[in-house]
């Protein structure tokens, strides 16, 4: 037998003895598959391998699996300003301020990951704040999550008038430069496909340096092109499926592509629609008021009836549906979709897969019976229950009871409930996510 490549000398565990703790000490790969493990070191005169490699006793373990991740905005945030790590608002202000020393003025300067939990003065970054660092550039700061954007002064006079009506009826921050769930492609600030696929393959050696083999990546529609470019060229580095946002749905159809179109490297997931937004912008939506926002009980941005109709027509395009709903009224709302619609996606199982809820992090004991009663999946995010801790953010949100209530996995798998974990790049890193039920 000849083989592309042999591991020996290490410590091998494959998926199905993890919880055995049954080790191999050798590996065969062909054709990028395993064709064979070994409980001793072993290459006998029958096997020849191109490559081995002497692991000197180091471990090897099946690779992760990030079932909700957005790759490409990824990589193009390496680019842009880091508040991930900034500890009050005058501390973002000056990295900001810094990066705009080095660019012209009337450039576009992104900032990202600021979460105002982590920040001395727990608010929201403002347009005031943001035009101490300058009023000369479009600055944009992005919160963690990507359901808010704060805007100075020049950035938001830039795009007030883009800004669909619906939008800014919703608004009442509007004033501060604080905007909530916008519509896609909202923010003028277009990169390139070259961008793109830099962007694709900085976010793929940083997944692969983190253990990960495998991302399910929401895409805009038009980030597409440049998972298309590196697969034609073989350059892909992980396996990859593809979620686009429903906003697209037609031009991705145009392609004469549908749900599980692809091979083993890249394959078209679901259709990505949105219910509602999060909590840290205040836009999942509750059925009862915000704990710190009393007259607010989040954002429908789909009604129930409009929610029916976009399934309808995304089973109809040959595509499976994943829908974003986190607050508990929202999660009502696909719930009561998916029961309207099971006449469309029922049939469909074997074919395309069981449609999705995303996050569902407020997950009643009623919805959880009735998410096993309609056979659907789940995709989860254990890594944040960094905001579920006492005190914390989703505490200052929704108060002790309900946050206590949250993110119910013994519960869910106790209803041998299909169940996928993801990070939502929050921070992409599954043994983050891991450690963070375990503490």
């Amino acid at each position: 037998m000849e083989v592309d490549l042999a591991l020996t000398n290490g410590v091998i565990y494959p998926l199905a003895t993890l919880e055995s703790k049954e080790s191999y000490s050798t590996m065969l790969i062909k054709h990028g598959k395993i064709v064979s493990l070994k409980d001793s070191e072993y290459l006998s005169a029958k096997v020849k391998a191109k490559t081995v490699i002497d692991l000197n006793g180091a471990t090897v373990a099946p690779g992760f699996i990030d079932a909700h991740a957005h790759l490409i905005a990824l990589g193009l945030s390496m680019n842009h300003v880091n508040l991930g790590e900034t500890k009050s608002i005058e501390e973002a202000i000056d990295l900001i301020k810094a990066q705009c020393t080095t660019k012209p003025h009337k450039s576009w300067i992104i900032a990202v990951n600021w979460d105002e939990s982590r920040w001395k003065e727990r608010r929201y970054i403002t347009k005031e704040d943001l035009d101490q660092a300058s009023t000369e550039h479009y600055l944009v700061a992005w919160r963690e999550d990507g359901h808010l954007v704060s805007l100075n002064s020049k950035a938001l006079q830039k795009i007030i008038s883009m800004l669909p009506q619906t939008v800014s009826e919703y608004q009442p921050l509007l004033k501060d430069g604080v905007l909530k769930d916008l519509p896609p492609e909202t923010i003028p600030v277009k990169e390139t496909l070259a961008e793109q696929i830099q962007a694709l393959e900085k976010a793929m050696n940083y997944a692969l340096s983190l253990g990960l083999t495998t991302v399910h990546d929401i895409i805009k529609g038009k980030r597409l092109e440049a998972y298309l470019n590196m697969w034609k060229k073989k350059k892909l580095k992980l396996r990859v499926r593809i979620h686009p946002l429903y906003e697209y749905l037609d031009q991705v159809s145009a392609l004469n592509l549908q749900t599980n179109a692809g091979d083993d490297w890249l394959q078209i997931g679901f259709i990505k629609l949105f219910a509602d937004g999060s909590l840290g912008a205040r836009t999942a939506l509750l059925q009862q008021p915000y704990a710190d926002d009393p007259q607010n009980s989040g954002l429908e941005l789909l009604t129930t009836e409009e929610l029916i109709l976009r399934i309808k027509k995304t089973y109809q395009h040959g595509f499976g549906v994943c829908i974003h709903a986190i607050g508990d009224q929202a999660i009502e709302n696909v719930l009561t979709a998916f029961e309207h619609t099971k006449e469309i996606w029922k049939p469909n199982l074997s074919t395309i897969g069981r449609p999705r809820i995303e996050h569902a992090e407020m997950l009643t004991n009623r919805q959880i019976k009735w998410v096993k009663a309609l056979d659907i999946a789940l995709c989860m995010q254990p890594n944040f229950l960094k905001w579920q801790r006492e005190a914390g953010l989703y505490e200052t949100r929704l108060g002790k009871a309900r946050t206590l209530g949250m993110n119910p996995f013994k519960k869910i798998l106790s209803f041998s409930i299909p169940l996928a974990f993801g990070s939502d790049c929050m921070p992409l890193s599954p043994l983050f996510g891991i450690k963070q039920p375990l503490t």
